[in-house]
């Protein structure tokens, strides 16, 4: 099925499609080894794709990310503004 796939609980994201790897991204500054997103869905089930087992969403302006996790084996870093902007 085409669109964008949506777990309907974080289980099944963090036990199995966002899963920590080890080998991570070896030429990045903060050496993420899993990533999960938090996103808000039109709640039109309806007009889905599928509702089960997931969530499959075809327009992808119905969906709006809200925030994006990524976990990391190596140091805190932390930036302010001026060192993204």
């Amino acid at each position: 099925m085409a669109g964008v796939y949506l777990a309907k609980d974080a289980e099944t994201s963090m036990q199995t499609y966002a899963a920590a790897s080890h080998r991570g991204w070896p030429k990045s500054a903060i050496g993420p080894t899993a990533a999960v997103a938090l996103a808000e869905i039109v709640n039109l089930p309806d007009h889905f794709v599928s509702k089960a087992p997931h969530f499959v969403i075809k327009e992808t302006e119905w969906i709006v990310w809200s925030v994006c996790l990524v976990y990391s084996l190596g140091p805190l870093l932390t930036y302010t503004a001026a060192d993204i902007f």
